[in-house]
């Protein structure tokens, strides 16, 4: 892919699952400041989708220093989608309850 200056842009999916996907998300959510996770469970009902699917988009320059917040310009979009038998009944409530685990 090429930026809007010419410059490479590398676009890279990584696909988890099982118990890797449940460790990455249980350490992204744990890393994630006390004021993000409660900003993401207020806007719940935004980032779900009809498939129960979570987005996120997170800044890339904070990763790259080990930290978590949300980004809007440069952004890693992650999606998270667990298999139906985690959730037992709804999305908003698994992902709430793993919100609030930490």
């Amino acid at each position: 892919m090429e930026g809007h200056f010419g410059n490479s842009i590398t676009k890279v999916t990584v696909h988890l699952h099982g118990e890797d996907a449940a460790d990455a998300f249980a350490r992204l959510t744990g890393r994630m400041p006390r004021a993000l996770r409660e900003s993401v469970a207020k806007d719940i009902d935004v980032i779900i989708d009809e498939h129960s699917s979570l987005y996120l988009r997170l800044d890339k320059q904070c990763l790259v220093l080990g930290e978590v917040a949300m980004g809007y310009d440069e952004a890693i979009r992650l999606k998270v989608k667990p298999r139906a038998y985690l959730m037992h009944g709804h999305a908003k409530d698994f992902f709430l309850g793993q919100l609030k685990a930490k």
